[in-house]
């Protein structure tokens, strides 16, 4: 390779940036740089910040940057070339074999100050990785607070569930209560009716005695009457006219029987009509009690179906909130670890994203 004396010898600019990309991109900070560049207008507000927020190691930003410089023409090339005379002498002159116009520096501060930035590039690279590693913490920290929301939005609709199945479970045990009520009523009304049908049924035992006596009397009336010896003359012999009035006062009697019995007999009718009302009252409290009973084994059915999804409602929510409690405490350990990892301050000053700030 020829000596070269200026930078106008470099005949090409792109074939010298390939050729000296590795050393410049491990010795140069970009940081140095780019305000004398955008000084000279070589490159743009959104070529810096692409330069400074794309990669997060100086090495790669150093490399992105000679990258861009080569769509700038042989005016940006030397514009750049200038900026590493001016901030990177050393570099300039390794890669050039021109001598810079500027006061060669001391060559203990320069080594000094190359160490320096050995560690700063070190420092850059962890820096780097931990911003990695602090992104991708609070990716999974935003997911799992997505997480923790939605388990507390389905804990919230399972307290909502589990308040409306109460509501119905005390629902129906109001209505359970107003069966049992409606069931005692209906045993006190099956035990009054069954005091009354007792009463109706001596009473007509009674009166089935007294028909009976009756039937017999009228029987032995007739009987007697059917028997008494028939005379011809009646009206000439008094002790026939005499028997003739006791006949006669028999006849009424006998009607009088008649009478009693008829009266006996209507009341009897009517006693076998009250009779079979009663009966027909006691068929429908039979089928009331039966529906009674019915509807009070649904309810219990129903009752336990409640109390049973009760439980598992409740187990559900004891398990959802066990969740939410081990979610809580993930979050914590790894907000925790995060506070571990994070990288120190360099030299009191705040590490920012870009790389330290830069040892002059």
């Amino acid at each position: 390779m020829a000596q070269l004396k200026t930078l106008a010898d470099i005949k090409d600019p792109m074939l010298f940036l390939d050729d000296n990309y590795h050393q410049m991109s491990r010795r140069i900070r970009v940081e140095n740089i780019l305000h004398r560049l955008r000084s000279h207008r070589v490159i743009s507000e959104d070529d810096q910040e692409t330069v400074l927020h794309k990669y997060c190691t100086r090495l790669l930003q150093a490399g992105l940057l000679i990258d861009i410089i080569k769509t700038k023409g042989r005016e940006g090339f030397e514009k750049f070339m200038e900026a590493i005379e001016c901030e990177y002498p050393d570099v300039f002159q390794e890669t050039t074999g021109i001598a810079p116009r500027l006061t060669k520096r001391n060559t203990k501060i320069d080594n000094q100050r190359h160490a320096s930035m050995l560690i700063l590039d070190k420092m850059g690279d962890l820096i780097g990785i931990f911003s990695q590693q602090i992104t991708e913490n609070k990716k999974q920290m935003r997911e799992k607070e997505l997480e923790v929301a939605d388990f507390q939005s389905l804990v919230t609709q399972l307290k909502t569930d589990l308040d409306k199945q109460l509501q119905d479970q005390k629902l129906v045990e109001d209505q359970n209560m107003e069966l049992d009520n409606m069931l005692k009523e209906l045993y006190n009304e099956k035990k009054e009716l069954s005091e009354s049908l007792a009463k109706e049924k001596q009473a007509r035992q009674k009166l089935d005695m007294e028909c009976a006596s009756l039937r017999q009397k009228k029987l032995d009336s007739l009987y007697d009457n059917a028997h008494l010896p028939v005379q011809k003359s009646l009206a000439v012999n008094p002790f026939v006219s005499g028997f003739t009035g006791q006949n006669t006062q028999g006849n009424e009697k006998t009607r009088a029987t008649k009478d009693k019995a008829s009266d006996l007999e209507r009341d009897l009718a009517q006693l076998q009509e009250s009779n079979d009302r009663l009966q027909i009252c006691i068929e429908e409290f039979k089928k009331e009690s039966e529906r009674c009973r019915l509807e009070q084994e649904k309810a219990e059915v129903e009752s336990q179906e409640v109390r049973l999804e009760n439980d598992r409602l409740k187990a559900e929510l004891k398990k959802m909130e066990e969740s939410c409690r081990l979610l809580a405490d993930m979050n914590q350990s790894l907000v925790r670890e995060i506070d571990m990892r994070r990288p120190p301050r360099l030299f009191g000053q705040p590490v920012t994203m870009t790389g330290s700030r830069p040892l002059h």
